[in-house]
């Protein structure tokens, strides 16, 4: 095997994208795409999600935090026809045959400041707090934070987009006003079906 090959196959085992701390670099091996120069933050995230994803929604009980539901979940991501903003379709299994489908539209504004995502008559409009532009070796990362409701509750809610050539990680925490730390509020762990 090549020397870089090794090393590439090595690093990718070794840093896992989606549980690697924040402070490391996440690493995903050869098959990362670098994004040209003249691509727009937005350009660069609706690329990344737009195409049919597979995996699980985790997500934490209102009424009993310490319980976690998972839900098998798939996900279509479009691109806008003006390229303005991408779709997320999602599907989730709810029981023997019982499908729940929800629609999110995302929005990044022309100069990648503010994230815009509407699911059905609800709005949330987030601040972003970080953009890292996917490259070799890394993913797309996007931290998202905005002022909003979390169990009818004022809450912070940040919002995390990993987007790696064949993985997504959407995960979402909430800090109720008046408290430190967020929490764990649900995760989406998907692998890219095409």
């Amino acid at each position: 095997m090549h020397p870089r090959a090794l090393a590439l196959a090595v690093a990718f085992v070794i840093a896992d994208p989606f549980t690697a701390p924040a402070s490391h670099p996440v690493t995903l091996g050869a098959a990362s795409a670098q994004a040209s120069p003249q691509q727009s933050a937005r350009e660069q995230l609706y690329g990344a999600l737009a195409g049919s994803w597979r995996g699980t929604l985790e997500y934490r009980d209102y009424k009993d935090p310490s319980r976690r539901t998972t839900l098998p979940t798939a996900l279509d991501g479009t691109r806008a026809a003006d390229s303005g903003s991408v779709t997320l379709a999602f599907n989730y299994e709810d029981g023997p045959g019982k499908i729940v489908r929800e629609s999110n539209r995302l929005t990044l504004d022309a100069a990648g400041k503010t994230l815009t995502w509407t699911s059905g008559s609800s709005t949330q409009r987030y601040t972003v707090q970080s953009f890292e532009a996917p490259r070799p070796g890394h993913a797309l990362k996007i931290v998202l934070e905005g002022e909003g409701t979390d169990n009818d509750e004022p809450a912070t809610i940040r919002e995390t987009l990993v987007v790696g050539p064949n993985k997504l990680q959407i995960l979402k925490e909430t800090r109720p006003s008046g408290k430190s730390e967020f929490a764990f509020r649900h995760r989406y762990d998907l692998t890219r079906t095409q």
